[in-house]
């Protein structure tokens, strides 16, 4: 997953590694760039200046990312990311949201929230019918029972196909 999706988007499963080095990564961007401007500090100063728009800035764009970052390990959990209200509850809030996203194994294969980190996102059960996560990480299940043809020009396809290999019309 790339480290623009990683921080900045709340969809889709990471692991615990993931997690850590993200969560730990931002946290130490956030100190740094605080630290930098502690002490251009003005003693007395009248009105908002642009260290200090700068700071707030910088603060909400490190809450995203965390947020971000949390939301996804809860979703490999197999939990809901309204779980990270649970940081409301002073101290024992934050310890157990580290201690669940941070130490807990996610989920093995597909959940509702996308699929495994680990895996290729198709597994199989006992009836041969495949469940697949496509490039939106939605899960659809395969029958391999069923033929699947092209709707243009009738060639069989594949299930995991997104275009017909004959006609190039998307499926």
């Amino acid at each position: 997953m790339p480290i623009r999706r990683v921080l900045f988007s709340f969809k889709g499963r990471i692991p615990r590694q993931t997690f850590w080095f993200a969560y730990i990564g931002a946290a130490i961007f956030l100190v740094l760039v605080l630290a930098s401007g502690a002490s251009d500090l003005p003693v007395a100063q009248e009105g908002p200046n642009a260290l200090d728009v700068m700071g707030r800035f910088v603060f909400v764009l490190s809450l995203w990312c965390n947020l971000a970052i949390i939301a996804k390990r809860y979703h490999d959990l197999g939990k809901s990311a309204w779980r990270i209200l649970i940081i409301m509850i002073p101290i024992v809030g934050f310890l157990f949201l580290l201690l669940e996203c941070g130490f807990v194994k996610g989920n093995a294969g597909p959940n509702k929230y996308g699929n495994d980190p680990f895996d290729a996102g198709i597994h199989s059960d006992l009836n041969g019918v495949n469940i697949v996560a496509d490039d939106q990480n939605k899960l659809k299940t395969i029958d391999h029972n069923i033929e699947y043809v092209c709707s243009e020009c009738g060639t069989a396809v594949e299930p995991n196909d997104i275009m017909c290999p004959h006609c190039g019309k998307p499926l």
